[in-house]
């Protein structure tokens, strides 16, 4: 008998193997870009081992385009203050009938303390 009982054991293969089909759906979505375009390289990135983990499913020829793996660490992240620049040209200096310069953001100072 399994320590928590055969139903949880149950659970989490359910839950392993839809990870591992996840995994090789992902590498086959990489692999259909790669043949309609060429990749110059391939950088995996991931929250924990997951990112790690993708890399037995792919192509081999993906494999050699592999720059690295890089751990992500959601938790520790924040989510980018934006600020509006300035815009320089006032809209009476464009031509007439022409478009309207676009708004541009830049990423505003973290305030400290934070």
């Amino acid at each position: 008998m399994l320590a928590g009982g055969y139903g949880e054991h149950n659970y989490h293969m359910r839950i392993r193997v839809e990870r591992q089909r996840h995994y090789a759906h992902v590498a086959d979505r990489i692999f259909q870009i790669h043949t309609q375009r060429p990749l110059a390289g391939l950088v995996v990135a991931g929250i924990g081992v997951d990112a790690a983990a993708l890399l037995p499913h792919l192509h081999t020829y993906l494999h050699d385009l592999v720059l690295g793996v890089v751990r992500l660490n959601p938790s520790g992240s924040r989510r980018p203050r934006f600020a509006k620049r300035p815009s320089r040209c006032a809209r009476s200096e464009s031509a007439p009938g022409s478009a309207p310069t676009p708004r541009r953001y830049v990423k505003a100072p973290a305030r400290a303390g934070r």
